[in-house]
């Protein structure tokens, strides 16, 4: 019962900022997706390799721009699964055994999963927080 009373004091203290956790739902994906498009489109050049072509210094030019998206990707993704777990585990509205699923989910399916947790918990609580605000608002005039 303890440790439920200091996880409610810290949600308390905890607030949403939806742009932030929108961003960090959204961008692994998008940059991981940019650096593959960009990837395949070196494709062509690639297959030029196999007649003992040298590469030119677009090919190697595009092929790093790929290789460094995908790995901004991924390091975006890794922060982005730190934050969500962080605020999955201070989220009072979410029971306890469902709590731990939705951490291994953060593990297991990285990317995705912080999309869906976004729209089913991020955005309904700022739109709480908001009604709360004009709710005291009112009540102040």
């Amino acid at each position: 019962m303890g440790r439920q009373i200091e996880r409610l004091d810290d949600t308390e203290n905890m607030k949403t900022n939806k742009s932030l956790y929108a961003v960090m739902a959204f961008a692994p994906l998008v940059v991981i997706v940019l650096g593959v498009l960009v990837f395949l489109a070196a494709i062509p050049e690639l297959a030029a390799l196999q007649r003992n072509r040298l590469p030119d210094e677009d090919t190697i030019g595009v092929l790093t721009s790929a290789i460094l998206l995908v790995g901004v990707g991924g390091l975006l993704s890794l922060v982005s699964m730190i934050l969500f777990i962080i605020h999955a585990n201070k989220n009072p509205k979410i029971p306890e055994k469902e709590r731990v699923f939705w951490i291994i989910g953060f593990f297991l399916a990285n990317g995705i999963l912080q999309i869906a947790y976004y729209f089913l918990f991020i955005t309904k609580e700022v739109d709480e927080q908001e009604a709360q605000r004009k709710n005291e608002g009112f009540g102040q005039r």
